[in-house]
């Protein structure tokens, strides 16, 4: 005599076609198992009156897979107590349903979205293999060269902390989102930025204060300034000239105009170059325009001269009469990047000039 299946068996039967359909982590299988086999059910019927029992939040789409999965491609509505509804709909004890199809319907990823049950999950997976696989491959692939890019140290635990702050419980979904273009770049930039980006500890340049203050550590970049006669930057031997004003102008230390002012004024005071470190972040720049002789060196002059920012690559190269210049460079604060930028835009050979993070 064949025994007769009870629901607890069909919830197995389900699962284990799902375990053979599907590859995700055992994590994953869990979830869906307490989901599937330990949640609350509700209890809805048949047009017949048929009891069929369910999940707690099951929809419309849930009960067609239920009943049948031909019934459940062909779907486009259901009757709940005898009004229309979505698909989407959630069911409560007692409901009444009868499914609404169509020959001209065809399985929509959407459905995705309020499926609930293992078996309409792992029907879906099926038939969508493919395209899922594919936009999972894309999504990590694309995901793993954006940080690359921003050269997070630990790309696992980084992906981790996305996934958490965009509410994912699976990498697999985040992948697939991204590869289907349903999160848009700046949502992951931004994401990044906050969850990946460690702050760095740079090393920056200051004056050696020669003056007196209540606090030896004070930076009063207001005192002294660079002379623009010998363009002085951090390695070279200074010397400093004292204005009227108190104000203290930085030489190199053979330049012929301090020399001179010195012989006439005896206002040279003793300064020097000092280091310190600072929480910094990374900025690209790219730079474009048209070639010439000096480009490289009037570019990285006015970088080294900024004391506030510190080179990590720079990378040249031509095309026909043009230059373009990626530059990777330590900055204290934002302020900074766009000193930097007013100042190499103001050149007379650059056309183009883009901060990229």
């Amino acid at each position: 005599m064949k025994e007769k299946k009870t629901e607890f068996d069909e919830k197995i039967r389900d699962i284990l076609e799902y375990l053979s359909e599907d590859n995700s982590s055992a994590l994953t299988f869990i979830d869906n198992l307490k989901l599937n086999l330990f949640t609350s059910e509700i209890y809805v019927f048949t047009p017949k009156g048929d009891i069929i029992n369910l999940p707690k939040e099951s929809s419309v789409l849930d009960f067609a897979f239920k009943i049948h999965t031909d019934i459940a491609m062909k779907s486009i509505a259901g009757k709940i107590n005898g009004k229309p509804q979505p698909l989407s709909t959630k069911l409560k004890n007692g409901d009444q349903i009868e499914i609404l199809t169509t020959k001209k319907q065809q399985a929509q990823k959407e459905w995705f979205d309020f499926v609930i049950t293992q078996r309409a999950l792992s029907k879906l997976r099926k038939i969508f293999k493919e395209d899922i696989e594919k936009n999972i491959e894309t999504g990590k692939n694309k995901l793993e060269s954006i940080l690359l890019e921003k050269e997070t140290d630990n790309i696992g635990k980084c992906i981790d902390n996305i996934s958490k702050h965009l509410g994912y419980s699976k990498k697999e979904k985040l992948f697939e989102d991204i590869g289907e273009e349903k999160i848009s770049d700046i949502i992951i930039s931004d994401t990044i930025k906050k969850f990946c980006i460690k702050q760095r500890s740079t090393r920056f340049w200051k004056i050696k204060r020669p003056f007196k203050s209540p606090d030896k550590d004070a930076v009063l970049p207001e005192l002294y300034k660079l002379a623009k006669c010998c363009n002085p930057y951090p390695g070279n031997e200074i010397i400093g000239t004292k204005s009227d004003d108190k104000t203290i102008t930085i030489h190199k230390i053979n330049c012929s105009s301090a020399m001179t002012e010195i012989a006439f004024k005896h206002n040279n005071i003793d300064v020097s170059w000092t280091s310190y470190t600072a929480i910094s972040v990374l900025k690209e720049f790219n730079i474009s325009g048209f070639n010439q002789p000096e480009v490289i060196n009037k570019i990285t002059g006015i970088i080294s001269k900024d004391i506030s920012v510190n080179i990590k690559t720079f990378n040249f190269e031509t095309k026909g009469t043009n230059f373009l210049i990626n530059i990777k460079l330590y900055v204290k604060e934002e302020e900074n990047s766009i000193n930097l930028y007013e100042k190499l835009s103001k050149l007379p050979f650059t056309t183009d000039i883009e901060i990229l993070n």
